[in-house]
């Protein structure tokens, strides 16, 4: 009895330290959940976008009052913004998945550049916040099965994109994920590519459009 008792002991502790090794001995591969947060894009009345304290961002706030959304910088005062992109900006946060976990400390916030100063998102309902984001850098690289030279590569291989991944960070969660997407890039834009563009006023009168030709001076 006392020799099975010390063989299940021994295979306990080693299923114990397989699970932990599993889910914490190697922060890259360790097992999570690839949905970081369920966003209901519905329910969203304001998105915010806070820049890096230390970059030459600038701030943005989109809110919706009815059907439209409006703008809000420090040189736009609640302009009508396009419906479409924002609505892009929320479903394309509503379907960000984990592809890994980068980091699982504070210590490598600022490699990844999502620390407390950095650049993040927060949308709300009301004053309900639904999501809170911190959005670090991003890098390129090639697919993984794209090594060698072109030479030795099959067409399909040649045309393959390459690999853009950012790092993000949930408030209040110390771990950095990595995500597919150029997330930087979307939100550091020109804040009137966001807005809602004035169609041109058409010509009141079919002779308005006719330019109008000088009289020829006879010599």
């Amino acid at each position: 009895m006392k020799l099975n008792n010390k063989v299940l002991i021994i295979l306990v502790a080693v299923l114990l330290a397989f699970v932990l090794y599993t889910q914490f001995g190697n922060n890259k591969q360790g097992t999570f959940n690839k949905t970081l947060f369920a966003l209901d894009t519905a329910k969203v009345t304001s998105l915010a976008f806070y820049p890096d304290t230390t970059a030459a961002e600038t701030q943005m706030e989109f809110t919706r009052e009815g059907n439209e959304w409006l703008l809000t910088t420090d040189s736009i005062n609640a302009q009508t913004a396009n419906p479409d992109v924002v609505k892009s900006l929320l479903n394309m946060l509503a379907m960000l998945e984990a592809k890994r976990l980068a980091a699982a400390g504070k210590d490598k916030w600022n490699e990844y550049e999502v620390g407390e100063n950095g650049r993040h998102i927060i949308a709300k309902n009301g004053n309900q916040v639904l999501l809170n984001l911190y959005i670090g850098k991003f890098n390129i690289s090639n697919p993984e099965n794209q090594t060698g030279n072109a030479e030795n590569m099959n067409p399909y291989q040649a045309q393959q994109r390459p690999v853009v991944t950012s790092y993000i960070r949930l408030a209040k969660d110390d771990k950095v994920y990595a995500v597919e997407g150029m997330l930087k890039a979307i939100f550091n834009r020109n804040p009137a590519e966001f807005l809602q563009q004035k169609p041109e006023t058409p010509p009141t009168s079919a002779a308005d459009s006719i330019p109008q030709l000088q009289p020829i001076k006879m010599k």
